[in-house]
Parts: C-alpha cells; sequence; structure tokens
C-alpha cells in the first residue's frame, strides 16, 4: 500500500510539472495555433527570423486570429468568425513573446507593434493573394508615422515597388511605428491605398511631387539615416500635402475588361495569371468588370514615362488565351475591353477602347481640393 501510495505522489508530481510546462506565463492554456489553415481567410509570408501573432485591426482577444512560424512560406490565418465580409483589414503582428508575456493587457503593446499590414478579405473569393511580411522589420531603429490625413498609407523601401515595412491608416497620430535595423539608410516611399465600394476594386496610388526641382513628376520620397545616434526618426505624412504639392498616379495603365461573355474568363501577362485585387481569383465571372493596373517600369531619372509597350497580355479561359497584340499604353489612362461569346471556343475579344481623359484620381475618391 506505500509503494502504491509512492506511486500516486510521483505520477501527481509529474502532472503538475507537465501542467506547468503546458501553460503560458498567465498560467492559461497556450490558445494560439501556428498552423496553416485550410480553408484559411487570408495569405500570409512571413520573412523575419520571429515567430508571429497575428490580430485583426486591434490588440483584443476577440480579434486573435493566429500565429505564423519564422521564415514561412505562404502561411494561411485561421478564418475566425469576425471574417464574414467583403472589407479592407489592418493585420496587426505582434511577436509571439509579446503575447505570451502581455496576453492579458495586449492594449499596452500598442505602442510596440511588430507590423502592421494592409491586406483585403474577400467572403466569396479565393483570396489568392499573398502579403509579404519583410526580412527587413525587427530591428533597433524606430521610426515614427504620424498620419492625421486621410489617407491609408503603405510605407515601402527604396521605391514604389521596394519591400512593404508598414502600415499607417488615415487619421492614426500615434502608435505607428516601423522596426527597422541599424547601422542602415533608408529611402521610404508612401503609397496611398484606396477601395472603392462600387468597383469593388483596391487600387494603390502613388503620390508625386509637383514641386519645382530635380523631384518634379517623381514619386515622393523621404531618406532617413538610422545608426546608434540615430535610432528614433519621425515621418509626417501630411508633409506630402504641404502646399498642395503632389498629385496622384496609378504608377500605370488600367485594363479594365467588360465580361460580357456568358463564362468566366481571365487574363494573362505571358503564361503568369493576373489575379483580381480583391477577389485573389484568377477567373472573373461573367457580366461583371475587372480592373487591372499594368504598372510602368520608371524612367532612369525616376519619373514615369508617358506611356509603355506591351505585347503580352492575353484574354480568354482554358486553352483559349487570345492574345490582344502590341498595345501603346498611356500613364492612367483606362483601357475598356468588351469581351463575348456563349462559350470557351467562340470567344470574341474586342478592340481595346482608350478613355478620353486619364484618371481623376482625387476626385474618384472624394479627396479632391
Amino acid at each position: 500500500m506505500r509503494k502504491l501510495s509512492n506511486f500516486l505522489v510521483f505520477f501527481l508530481v509529474l502532472g503538475v510539472v507537465f501542467g506547468i510546462l503546458g501553460c503560458d506565463e498567465d498560467g492559461d492554456e497556450e490558445t494560439v495555433s501556428f498552423e496553416s489553415y485550410t480553408p484559411y481567410s487570408i495569405k500570409v509570408q512571413n520573412r523575419t527570423n520571429q515567430r508571429l501573432v497575428a490580430f485583426d485591426g486591434e490588440l483584443r482577444a476577440d480579434k486573435l486570429i493566429s500565429g505564423v512560424p519564422a521564415n514561412s512560406g505562404e502561411h494561411g490565418l485561421r478564418k475566425a468568425s469576425f471574417f464574414n465580409s467583403n472589407r479592407e483589414v489592418v493585420l496587426i503582428f505582434i511577436t509571439e513573446a509579446q503575447y505570451n508575456s502581455k496576453k492579458s493587457n495586449l492594449g499596452s503593446l500598442e505602442d510596440q507593434v511588430f507590423v502592421r499590414v494592409h491586406a483585403f478579405y474577400n467572403n466569396t473569393g479565393t483570396n489568392n493573394n499573398v502579403f509579404e511580411i519583410s526580412s527587413q522589420i525587427g530591428g533597433d531603429g524606430r521610426l515614427n508615422i504620424v498620419n492625421s490625413t486621410p489617407y491609408h498609407v503603405e510605407l515601402r523601401d527604396g521605391g514604389t515597388t521596394g519591400p512593404i515595412l508598414g502600415y499607417a491608416a488615415g487619421g492614426m497620430t500615434s502608435g505607428n511605428v516601423l522596426r527597422l535595423y541599424v547601422p542602415r539608410d533608408y529611402e521610404i516611399y508612401p503609397i496611398f491605398k484606396f477601395y472603392n465600394q462600387n468597383e469593388r476594386e483596391l487600387y494603390s496610388v502613388i503620390p508625386k511631387s509637383t514641386e519645382e526641382g530635380p523631384r518634379k513628376n517623381k514619386p515622393w520620397v523621404v531618406p532617413y539615416s538610422f545608426n546608434s545616434q540615430n535610432l528614433i526618426r519621425t515621418f509626417n505624412v501630411s508633409e506630402i500635402e504641404s502646399e498642395g504639392l503632389f498629385n496622384f498616379s496609378s504608377g500605370g495603365a488600367i485594363i479594365r475588361i467588360n465580361n460580357a461573355s456568358m463564362i468566366d474568363i481571365r487574363m494573362w501577362n505571358g503564361t503568369t495569371p493576373m489575379f483580381t485585387s480583391t477577389e485573389g481569383n484568377e477567373y472573373f465571372a461573367s457580366g461583371t468588370e475587372c480592373n487591372y493596373t499594368i504598372p510602368f517600369t520608371r524612367n532612369s531619372d525616376g519619373t514615369y514615362p508617358p506611356s509603355r509597350l506591351i505585347g503580352s497580355l492575353r484574354i480568354g479561359a482554358v486553352d483559349n488565351m487570345k492574345p490582344l497584340g502590341d498595345l501603346t499604353l498611356e500613364l492612367d489612362y483606362i483601357y475598356t475591353i468588351n469581351v463575348t461569346g456563349s462559350n470557351v471556343n467562340n470567344l470574341v475579344i474586342g478592340t481595346p477602347q482608350k478613355s478620353e481623359e486619364p484618371l481623376d484620381i482625387k476626385k474618384m475618391f472624394g479627396i479632391d481640393n
């Protein structure tokens, strides 16, 4: 009987030990899963060496999505109950260590967020777009972003298509901090993000300088040097609005396809499928329109060329992808293409029709001065 009692005590002690190992610092069972979910809500790619925990817009327990392993490839976030409608999403990421140490007081981490990423969730789409967390994030440098403007701004390094360092929503005057590696020089390019409800399209818009000087008609940029003596810097987005010395560009031309055929169709650039900006689908439905931005490569001096010749676009379905031929596209103009036909075999691709005027982006989004 004494031996049996000793065994019981031994196993009770083991149970306590393993119970402690299976709990976090708050004494609660770990609730964050780092699996790649199927079905998923949004796909991300974490190029940092940190295990991250994702939240939807706010650091609250009821906004917890799921975890993302370090150095991961395409990773599916959990499709939580609050993913139930089409909308822009600000993904907030903190490290697993931060989460475990402050689980009971997540709000205290508001000024210590690892990174914010602008994404889009479509409740009926495939959501194949992958949103990247750059390997350049996570250092000791801090770039504070003050954004009192109404514009939602994505911050990129080295160019308008460079690595995304973070995101600052319109009207956020504090709490937007980019964690950057030092010592290093950065050239910060702000990209404005707009969701057009009527067209169900997500646009990336580039502010260009109109001020006389070497940067005229080039994308707005602010350079920063970070080192051990300069670890904290500040960028105020309202600088872009200073004296109205800027305008917007789409950074390319827009192909608008009106699918008047009886089947779903798609567009390829060569052999590469082009995905819709919000649904993340390759195909889009019969009876709908879809917009694709064809980006222009900037000139060696940083300005955008007035036009671009492209000959690799194809429209169709399955193995009937019809080439559009050589197209000369002009910057910020819309080219509408009507597609008709009753099945895959008899699709007819209309001649692109150029809009009478360039896209008035400010007016389009209600921000015209």
